[in-house]
């Protein structure tokens, strides 16, 4: 991740830093059991919801620029 962050745009690699997040936990659910608990999921929906709403302003901006 450091060598993506290094060669491309921050925005176009934060999305693929954040599944990785989504991958840990599918892996650490089906290797050893363990489930996030309410706080993590709570945190990572903060997470998802600002970055949805990063991208929607960035798309607003985009289309009042043309």
């Amino acid at each position: 991740m450091i060598g993506a962050f290094h060669q491309g745009e921050a925005a176009l690699v934060a999305p693929f830093e954040h599944s990785l997040r989504l991958w840990g936990t599918l892996f650490g659910w089906m290797m050893f059991g363990d489930l996030s608990d309410r706080w993590t999921i709570m945190g990572a929906l903060v997470l998802v919801t600002a970055g949805l709403y990063v991208l929607d302003g960035e798309r607003q901006l985009a289309r009042a620029a043309t």
